[in-house]
């Protein structure tokens, strides 16, 4: 005889469905809880990586417009405050991102090898690697 759930009553049926479901539901458990290795947790306690991870590029980049309107690097301008207004000397990216987790992809990009920002010539230490963000 073959085995044809649509031969079943309506009782049998049912309990068929609610037999698979419970069964699904506890391999689903258990391939979620057994299974899959436990992982490892990493604290992220930088904004900008937090930005990063939270938003992507659009996230950081507001964090870091942000960071330079609280320094008072920036100021908002305009009508309507959409155009931000150097207050005194702008720094280079370089400072910007210093101490920042994304600063050696920075200098990646960028193809800085020592560098930084020299406060003496007022250069920063790009290597010239074209980026264009670091004025190489």
């Amino acid at each position: 005889m073959i085995f044809n759930p649509l031969s079943f009553d309506a009782a049998a049926f049912l309990w068929l469905c609610g037999l698979s479901l419970v069964a699904s539901l506890g391999l689903s458990w258990f391939a979620a809880n057994r299974l899959r290795p436990t992982g490892k947790g990493q604290p992220v306690d930088h904004p900008d990586s937090l930005a990063l991870l939270a938003g992507g590029t659009d996230r950081l980049t507001e964090t870091v417009i942000a960071r330079l309107l609280a320094d008072e690097t920036f100021t908002a301008a305009g009508p309507g405050f959409d155009r931000l207004a150097a207050a005194g000397v702008v720094p280079p990216d370089s400072v910007v991102l210093a101490g920042s987790p994304l600063e050696p992809l920075y200098r990646l990009r960028c193809g800085i090898n020592g560098g930084g920002f020299d406060a003496s010539s007022g250069a920063s230490g790009c290597g010239g690697g074209g980026c264009g963000g670091c004025g190489g």
